[in-house]
């Protein structure tokens, strides 16, 4: 014993549980290389934009909903990200999140406490313990904690699975239906990252999406683009000897880009029936496994606007100073969303044409981690041992 250690150092530590956690080796899907790609080159990057448009110049804060792991590294990367750029000024984050699983919230609470530290983030965010899908129920308790949060300016729903289930499909709705009637006059983010195949959806869903692909050929103007941008899928449903029923297709690329185009115009045709202003801004693919792919991970940002509208006094006082507002055109919005649906980047693509983006963006994420408590040291064995990434 050294003459200068105090009686303390003689009692176990354990007694008062304070040994050191082994670091996590626990990698998780979204601490992959190309989910940082797409935290940066596309949520991050829209987001920036949003912040420096001049209908954000008096709003102080920016409100973030998202369902984050227990790392909450998505939420620290925007936070990051904003006070680094300089079209966010002074602006502080406001953040709400919903996590399902028990360990992954109880480690979110330790890491939230360090969050609200930090002097631009607003002391209202929280994380709550929700399954996203407890939205279905507007009376649900859920419902009453994103009503009491308020409104939202970028949405952020990374799914793990398909999200073309009845219950995430009506939760969205709700959702989405919910920012519509709350945010009118200011443009607000959407980001859906999702898979979209067949196998983790049911018939009767995907039936239902049919009648927005039959419906938008149906007009000339959607059935000349869809044949421009995708072939494949207008010659399908063009071809009179098959009967056109999505359930039936057994070409994984086909029923892909079925899905997609389903899955957006639905978003789009939901938002011009409130007469929003809807923009497809980003669209990028990834493969789930590299050892065997198919390219049906999807993850796309959407721009919401609606133009905030003055009913006439019906005495007429206003006179003609009231702007007319035009309604807006699903064909109209569907269109360019169309061209840029087909020219979709592929991440996987861009990380093995240049290895040294890819290295970049696996440094980020071994900086990142290891701020979150893992054990980054093999992480490049790991991404290429199980997930067949090349370094």
């Amino acid at each position: 014993m050294n003459l200068f250690d105090s009686d303390d150092s003689l009692i176990d530590d354990e007694v008062f549980g304070s040994i050191t956690q082994p670091l996590s080796k626990e990698f998780k899907p979204w601490h992959k290389p190309r989910k940082q790609f797409i935290r940066d080159k596309q949520w991050l990057e829209q987001f920036k934009r949003l912040m420096g448009s001049s209908k954000y110049n008096n709003i102080d804060s920016m409100n973030y909903f998202g369902l984050p792991g227990g790392d909450l590294l998505d939420i620290n990367y925007i936070y990051e990200g904003m006070i680094n750029s300089r079209r966010s000024g002074s602006k502080r984050l406001g953040f709400h999140g919903f996590i399902n699983s028990s360990t992954d919230f109880a480690k979110a609470e330790g890491e939230l406490s360090k969050i609200l530290d930090n002097e631009r983030i607003e002391g209202k965010s929280k994380i709550e313990k929700f399954n996203f899908e407890d939205l279905m129920k507007r009376n649900s308790d859920a419902w009453i904690r994103v009503k009491n949060f308020g409104e939202y300016h970028f949405i952020n729903l990374d799914f793990c699975n398909n999200v073309m289930s009845y219950n995430t499909l009506m939760s969205m709705y709700n959702l989405l239906d919910y920012q519509m009637q709350k945010v009118v006059g200011l443009p607000w983010l959407l980001c859906i990252t999702t898979r979209l195949n067949k196998d983790s959806t049911t018939d009767s869903i995907v039936a239902k999406f049919e009648t927005i692909i039959n419906e938008s050929l149906g007009t000339e103007q959607l059935k000349c683009k869809i044949e421009e941008c995708f072939s494949e899928v207008y010659t399908y449903f063009s071809d009179e000897s098959d009967n056109s029923d999505i359930n039936g297709v057994e070409d994984k690329c086909l029923i892909n880009q079925i899905l997609q185009i389903c899955l957006v115009l639905w978003i789009l045709k939901e938002a011009a029936l409130r007469n929003f202003n809807v923009t497809l801004k980003s669209s990028m693919k990834y493969s789930v496994d590299l050892f065997e792919r198919d390219a049906d991970m999807h993850s796309f940002v959407f721009c919401f606007e609606k133009e905030e509208t003055v009913i006439p006094d019906c005495l007429g006082l206003a006179g003609e100073n009231i702007p007319e507002i035009n309604d807006i055109d699903f064909g109209t919005i569907a269109s360019p969303a169309l061209d840029k649906l087909s020219k979709t980047s592929d991440v996987d693509y861009i990380l093995e044409q240049d290895k040294t983006v890819l290295n970049t963006y696996a440094d980020e994420m071994i900086s990142w981690l290891s701020r979150c408590g893992y054990d980054t040291s093999t992480y490049k064995e790991f991404m290429t041992d199980h997930h067949g990434y090349e370094f």
